[in-house]
């Protein structure tokens, strides 16, 4: 074999290795550059009462941020997972809705149900690009110190929760 076909052969048996790699990487978990760091400083107004909401607006326990829109299909296939998450006291679960119509978003959750404590209304989606934010839906928790400890792109579902979400929500209460 010549230097230049051995060249060759490297080079397109290391493409082949590295494309075949990428068949098992799930693109749904992308290692955000934010985890371990706080979670974006934002004054944005809360969706129902339009009152000013910053940092502050979390209370000191671990915290459920979801990114949703009205118009997001996949937004749908979650909420009932969103819903059930909600009942449970050990952590909140904030909204941040995305580049949405007032009166669409209330309308979405009216008929579906609220379970946000509070909603961020990010309209010019500021505050989802300070996150990293690829679209809706995504899904971040953050410990009391308002510190991004997982960042999930898409929807959530059982598997997802049990196996990702929940052992971070509950280790060390």
């Amino acid at each position: 074999m010549n230097k230049n076909t051995f060249i060759l052969t490297a080079i397109v048996g290391l493409m082949c290795l590295f494309l075949f790699k990428g068949l098992y990487n799930d693109p749904k978990k992308i290692q955000s550059p934010l985890i371990g760091k706080q979670f974006p400083q934002f004054k944005l107004n809360d969706l129902y009462l339009e009152i000013p909401l910053d940092n502050t607006s979390f209370i000191d326990k671990k915290t459920i941020v979801n990114v949703w829109a009205s118009w997001c299909l996949e937004c749908e296939r979650e909420h009932s997972h969103l819903v059930k998450l909600s009942r449970n006291d050990d952590f909140d679960l904030v909204g941040i809705n995305y580049k949405d119509q007032k009166d669409d978003a209330i309308g979405w959750l009216g008929m579906r149900g609220n379970p946000y404590r509070i909603i961020i209304s990010d309209q010019s989606g500021d505050l989802a690009l300070d996150l990293g934010v690829y679209g809706v839906p995504e899904t971040y928790i953050i410990d009391e110190n308002q510190t991004i400890l997982f960042k999930h792109i898409g929807p959530i579902n059982n598997t997802i929760i049990e196996n990702d979400m929940m052992p971070l929500l509950v280790k060390n209460k």
